[in-house]
């Protein structure tokens, strides 16, 4: 009688575990379905689908370590910022020793999307704890000291990112920096061809700085300087240098020449009001 009931009891255990693993097998299944499904109408462009069909991968329990940095990029592009913050929190509270590099890099980007700069920078903080030299953690404070006016920061981060590689660094980052070092070949051919101008200097400029090489993107500033046609832009990026060189006659210069061709040039206005803020400087921010 002891021994039927053992083999009851042994049978009704392995059955259970059967439906267990046919229950999982069949979620498993689903899952890989629905992210299928998600990446063909992200493809099409259709991102409500895509979201739809993501979300119902993570309920089915799919493991794609990357599915929710994914869904937030996609929270992101429909507005719903607390949706990709609650999805990013998630990705960050995993342990450290099963976070990646590159879900730090992805993570700070996204946030950086939203101008949610503080969880940016500490994400690309954490992410440089890790590795030093990376370029993409680097450029990623740039970005967010240039969106603050922290032009001197900035201009630090972009000497890093020259001296660090991009053997870490995200697949979205690599990508996009390919397609700025094409417009920035684009832009040095253009002036190679003999279309020198204030203006063509300037984008050449502009390129540098998305690339993330300040030496560059200051010459091509300099350059511009020579030309009357060259935009406001160029003349208040020459004032932000000289303000980190201590030349303040020179950047109150360049930022008046920026105001005069672009009287509403607000960064400049503030740069020159700060200037000429003292007591001694009262008359010359009068005189703007």
């Amino acid at each position: 009688m002891a021994t039927w009931l053992i083999l009851v009891a042994v049978m009704g255990c392995l059955v259970v575990v059967v439906i267990r693993y046919g229950q999982g097998h069949i979620a498993n299944i689903e899952g890989a379905e629905q992210l299928k499904t998600a990446a063909v109408a992200e493809e099409k462009g259709d991102f409500e689908a895509a979201v739809s069909a993501y979300e119902r991968a993570l309920w089915f329990g799919a493991r794609d370590p990357g599915l929710r940095l994914k869904l937030a990029r996609l929270y992101v592009r429909s507005g719903r910022y607390g949706d990709a913050t609650a999805c990013l929190a998630h990705v960050l509270a995993r342990r450290e020793r099963d976070l990646q590099i590159t879900d730090l890099l992805s993570a700070a980007a996204v946030f950086e999307t939203m101008g949610a700069w503080e969880q940016a920078r500490a994400a690309y903080d954490h992410a440089l704890v890790r590795e030093p030299h990376c370029a993409e953690a680097h450029h990623g404070l740039a970005r967010i000291a240039m969106a603050n006016g922290n032009y001197g920061q900035m201009i630090a981060e972009m000497g890093s990112v020259t001296q660090s590689g991009e053997a870490v660094s995200s697949p979205q980052y690599r990508e996009n920096r390919m397609a700025k070092r094409a417009e920035l070949a684009e832009r040095t051919r253009e002036l190679a061809m003999g279309m020198k101008t204030g203006k063509a200097f300037y984008r050449l400029g502009m390129a540098y700085l998305d690339v993330g090489i300040w030496s560059g993107a200051f010459g091509a500033f300099v350059a511009a300087d020579n030309f009357d046609d060259a935009p406001a832009d160029a003349h208040f990026w020459l004032g932000v240098e000289a303000l980190e060189r201590n030349d303040r006659d020179f950047a109150e210069q360049q930022f008046r020449k920026a105001i005069g061709k672009c009287p509403a040039h607000l960064r400049a206005l503030q740069r020159l009001r700060r200037w000429c803020s003292g007591p001694s400087h009262w008359r010359r921010w009068w005189h703007i």
